[in-house]
């Protein structure tokens, strides 16, 4: 084998692992966009809390003349006195940290026990 012939095979190895290190490349790519696609599938069907089966509407009956006042966008679910007198009579989720909803929740701590019971559960905490 003479010297041009090495410089040829040497010229045609490079190619060749340039040929290689472009297709690696190709492949890692496709397989960072399937990795980031199955990563969006599996937070798309990751388990969601179950809901519960606890009747809230009755535990909270047996606590005394109240109902469930739905969540909304900034809290949760709270408890209302089904005939209300003062703002004190309702009882928020203990994230709210106001005076009154501090001594609302003191007044009535069973209540305020099944809020954040209902909150929990409906978080999936």
């Amino acid at each position: 084998m003479d010297t041009e012939d090495l410089r040829h095979q040497i010229k045609q190895m490079g190619d060749l692992l340039a040929l290689c290190l472009t297709e690696q490349r190709a492949v890692l790519a496709k397989f960072e966009q399937v990795s980031a696609d199955l990563s969006a599938v599996a937070s798309a069907v990751a388990p969601r809390p179950k809901l519960s089966t606890r009747d809230w509407n009755t535990e909270l009956a047996v606590l005394g003349h109240w109902h469930w006042s739905p969540p909304t966008r900034l809290h949760g679910w709270w408890a209302m006195p089904t005939n209300p007198h003062s703002a004190f009579d309702v009882v928020p989720l203990r994230d709210v940290t106001t005076l009154w909803a501090k001594r609302a929740r003191e007044a009535h701590p069973e209540v305020a026990k099944l809020v954040d019971e209902r909150d929990d559960v409906e978080r999936g905490r």
